[in-house]
């Protein structure tokens, strides 16, 4: 397969050559297995039941440097620039060049197991409960070769990590990057990557299913249980005024992508990258690695299952002929949440912290690389189940059944929906993203109506009038929704840093460091 090229500016405007992702597909098996049994004995109605999906994805690794990449873009530190991009790609002169050290076949399964229970219990004539139990079972999604790898603290060694290249000056005053443990310099685009047989390029990383290490990268509760209660009482024992309440609990099925975009992490394959060489000796070159970015990579430890609780207390009353009344308190928990989190930040202020200048760009803080905790890592952002939210609402209804060719309803809802919008590595949820939700509306009235017109044709006794005027019906919904939440932003203009860190606007900052 051909390489993707890029020539950079010749001269105002970036010319790429991208050929597409070519030689990728995809495949996909489901096989789904349900059985309920129900029986009425007595006052009971009893269910059962059993729910298995079994799903199975193949696809070919899509990372856009699988099948290679050249940049003849000028650089003033190649020392074979001619200072065109066409003139580069024509002498074979390249700026850099990446290419995956090894393209994985994603063959990922995932299991989905459920059983429930439950029974509709009429106690007396006038109090009715429905009773269930379902248990949800999902073990982590797992790839069938063994390719999926993630970063784990737990397994991450000090000093174990390859040294990086660090920014200096040579004879001439020119920035360059050096070895730090020889003193040997190499050009300025090093700076950063690891210096070669310096240490482990995977510290911390673990391979799923190798070495006892769970095959889903992370473990699961291999059970979870999820009650249903309900009641219905007739108040006053005249079958017009009725209670009525409920609680559940209930799981969903965790994102599958959330695994699979760890498929291919180090030490599975490397993006290793060729500076300032030539397409006549790149085969016999080696490339540099640098720290990887690992987004979105499988979760650490044990991860729970996303959750809602639901519940809801009311009251129902037929006032007239025909009219209901309902109120109701209906409310929602939701937790754990699928989001993700940066695990590896840069300390707040730590680029205005004067230990982390760059000794050749005076003025300016070293790359993030060199700040972050695990070094040999860039940013790392593990999905975790750690967010929530929550929904509180009063529901009040009047609704008139049909009768004299009338039907109408009309509802008011006053709610509220609250929760975490992302989290931050540096600030308690509730301090820094805790407020509504975007879909929060706090007040929602809604009015339905149906009127059947009167049959003037039908009382007039003229049947071409029937055929025009009669069997009309006036129907409609009527809503009135107050907005989203506002969320008031601010920016500079000038791009100016004011954390010193990769957080883009704190709230309540504490004071940055002394620099003495």
């Amino acid at each position: 397969m051909a390489p993707n090229v890029s020539f950079g500016s010749v001269p105002a405007s970036a010319i790429s050559l991208s050929l597409g992702p070519g030689n990728w597909y995809w495949r996909g098996t489901e096989y789904t297995y349900a059985d309920n049994l129900s029986k009425v004995c007595n006052r009971h109605s009893m269910k059962a039941g059993f729910h298995w999906d079994y799903y199975r994805a193949v696809a070919m690794d899509t990372r856009a440097q699988w099948r290679g990449a050249f940049s003849f873009a000028r650089d003033t530190n190649n020392p074979f620039d001619a200072n065109h991009g066409f003139a580069n790609a024509l002498l074979g002169n390249f700026a850099s060049y990446t290419e995956l050290s090894r393209r994985v076949l994603k063959d990922t399964v995932l299991n989905v197991i459920e059983f429930y229970v439950q029974d509709n219990w009429r106690v007396t004539s006038r109090l009715t409960l429905d009773l269930g139990l379902r248990t949800a079972s999902q073990p982590p999604e797992y790839d069938r070769g063994r390719g999926a790898a993630h970063f784990n603290p737990r397994y991450y060694e000090l000093g174990k990590s390859p040294a990086l290249y660090v920014p200096a000056l040579d004879g001439s005053r020119q920035r360059v990057g050096m070895d730090p443990v020889s003193g040997l310099l190499v050009p300025a685009a090093l700076i950063g990557m690891f210096v070669p047989n310096t240490g482990d390029p995977a510290n911390g990383s673990r391979v799923g299913g190798v070495d006892g290490y769970p095959r889903g990268l992370f473990t699961r509760t291999w059970i979870f249980l999820a009650p249903r209660f309900g009641f219905a009482y007739d108040l006053f024992g005249t079958g017009k005024t009725a209670v009525r309440g409920g609680f559940g609990i209930f799981y969903d099925t965790a994102d599958a992508n959330s695994f699979e975009t760890s498929v291919g992490n180090p030490p599975i394959s490397y993006i290793p990258v060729q500076y300032y060489g030539s397409i006549d000796t790149m085969a016999t070159s080696t490339g540099f690695l640098g720290p990887s970015t690992m987004s979105n990579q499988a979760g650490i430890g044990s991860l729970p299952l996303p959750m809602t609780m639901n519940y809801s207390l009311g009251i129902q009353h037929q006032t007239v002929a025909n009219m209901v009344f309902d109120i109701a308190y209906v409310g929602s928990q939701f937790r754990h949440i699928l989001g993700t989190r940066e695990i590896n930040p840069i300390a707040m202020y730590a680029r205005f912290d004067p230990k982390n200048a760059d000794p050749t760009r005076p003025g300016n803080p070293l790359p993030d690389n060199f700040l972050r905790p695990y070094l040999g890592y860039g940013s790392i952002t593990p999905y975790e189940m750690t967010r929530t939210s929550n929904y509180n609402s009063l529901q009040t209804a009047l609704n008139r059944r049909f009768a004299k060719g009338l039907q109408f309803g009309v509802s008011y809802t006053f709610s509220k929906v609250l929760g975490a919008t992302g989290i931050s590595p540096y600030f308690p949820v509730r301090q820094r993203t805790y407020g509504l939700m975007g879909h929060d509306r706090t007040h929602v009235f809604v009015a339905n109506y149906t009127y059947e017109l009167p049959r003037i044709g039908q009382k007039l006794g003229s049947r071409p009038l029937c055929w025009i005027l009669d069997n009309w019906r006036l129907s409609g919904i009527t809503s009135f929704v107050s907005g989203a939440p506002f969320t008031p932003g601010f920016t500079t203009t000038d791009g100016q840093d004011i954390t010193g860190s990769s957080e883009v606007l704190v709230y309540r900052l504490p004071a940055p460091p002394n620099p003495t």
